[in-house]
């Protein structure tokens, strides 16, 4: 048995030395997969289950100050970085909308793939509050399965996207992404003073909405290897695309049918119906 574990380490540090981007060995949260590991089960943890026995019989904090700035941070954070990665990239007039492959050099450019790609990864470790929030206020039904996978699986994929491809084509599986949070997050803002106004969100909605999958699949009909030999590059893409899209229903349903009144329907009804009652418990 310990021969066996031995193998499966070896195995593990020959393939990190191969196929790691080096860069970020030096940031936080990045060189060893553990501290990522250990933040995903702390978070499943405490929203599944500590949490739940610990706000049991208490009453629900009182948190719509703190949300608000929360709110609010989430507005700016992902507004900035929509704003700073697409000044960047229509500065680089070679950028394939198509398949980019990621600059992996240490120059200017290189290292502001990195970064950015660093800095997204923070902002879905950030995005774990929402649940956090949830149980404090004892709202516990808006904490399903959906909710919880779609963060979880976040953080992870961010995570690798940093170790392994950090830029390139996957820039587009993120900047779209950041956008449809910030519009979210200023639905909540808005929805949490009860206050007419914020129907203009939904007129931007829809594009939105439509132009963070659209440039986000296409690498994965072409034929574009993110990454010569490396398998989990296209996995990454896949599962990133495929938490993304459960997002976007989400996101869909929430300023579609929240802000006009009306019944969900179709086969979107149940992640709809969610979103909705998520968006009231900011309140």
């Amino acid at each position: 048995m310990a021969l066996v574990v031995q193998r499966v380490f070896d195995e593990y540090h020959q393939y990190m030395k191969e196929h790691r981007d080096t860069r970020s060995a030096s940031l936080p949260l990045t060189n060893e997969p553990w501290p990522v590991m250990i933040l995903i089960a702390t978070y499943l943890f405490v929203v599944l289950k500590a949490g739940p026995e610990y706000m049991a019989n208490r009453k629900p904090f009182d948190l719509k100050i703190v949300i608000r700035v929360y709110n609010i941070v989430q507005v700016v954070a992902n507004g900035a970085f929509f704003v700073t990665i697409m000044y960047l990239l229509l500065q680089r007039q070679n950028f394939s909308l198509v398949c980019q492959p990621v600059d992996y050099s240490t120059t200017r450019e290189g290292f502001q793939e990195l970064y950015l790609s660093y800095g997204y990864f923070l902002l879905k470790v950030l995005d774990l509050a929402d649940t956090v929030f949830f149980v404090l206020r004892k709202k516990q039904s808006h904490v399903s399965f959906l909710h919880v996978y779609h963060h979880a699986v976040m953080v992870l994929m961010t995570y690798l996207a940093v170790v392994f491809v950090p830029g390139g084509h996957v820039f587009m599986l993120g900047v779209w992404n950041s956008l449809v949070h910030a519009v979210m997050y200023f639905y909540y803002f808005l929805a949490s003073y009860q206050r007419p106004g914020h129907h203009l969100v939904e007129e931007i909605s829809d594009p939105v909405a439509a132009g963070s999958v659209r440039p986000s699949g296409l690498s994965l009909w072409q034929a574009c290897p993110f990454r010569d030999g490396l398998w989990l590059s296209e996995d990454l893409a896949l599962g990133w695309l495929r938490a993304g899209h459960l997002h976007l229903q989400h996101v869909s349903g929430l300023l579609r049918e929240s802000l006009r009144g009306e019944e969900p329907q179709g086969e979107l009804s149940k992640c709809e119906n969610e979103v909705e009652g998520q968006a009231k418990a900011r309140q």
